[in-house]
């Protein structure tokens, strides 16, 4: 799991949570499964919201994360396709007027919220450029 934006807020918290899943999953064309040699897959699910956080233990403190922003995080991992990043209407809008492209999924159960907007990340607008214009960048 992966958060940003906490403990300090930042209005832009989920561009660097974008680009790092569109990251990892251009870096699983390198990975191979050792067992079968065949390539390893990756399911990604992305939701913006609040959360409660705090360090949990004595003799081996973790930071945790509670609420149902992780909840539905989690959901929309477990519920997407393999080698797709599927994220929420709240991030959706929260990647609205960035470098970041998105294209609606469709509505799909979730778990304890029933039917939910969901969309695909799908790239950066950036890298749809021309090689041209992208070495001139």
């Amino acid at each position: 799991m992966v958060v940003s934006g906490i403990p300090v807020r930042k209005e832009q918290h989920a561009e660097p949570v974008a680009a790092m899943a569109l990251d990892i999953l251009q870096s699983m064309d390198d990975l191979k499964d050792p067992s079968t040699g065949g390539p390893l897959t990756i399911t990604i699910g992305m939701h913006t919201g609040p959360v409660a956080a705090g360090l949990v233990g004595e003799k081996t403190p973790q930071y945790c994360l509670f609420g149902d922003s992780v909840n539905i995080a989690a959901r929309l991992r477990t519920t997407c396709l393999p080698m797709r990043i599927q994220i929420s209407e709240s991030c959706n809008e929260a990647l609205k007027g960035t470098d970041f492209q998105t294209e609606f999924r469709g509505q799909i159960e979730l778990k304890g919220k029933g039917k939910t907007r969901t969309y695909w990340l799908t790239g950066r607008k950036s890298d749809s450029l021309t090689p041209e214009v992208s070495a001139i960048r």
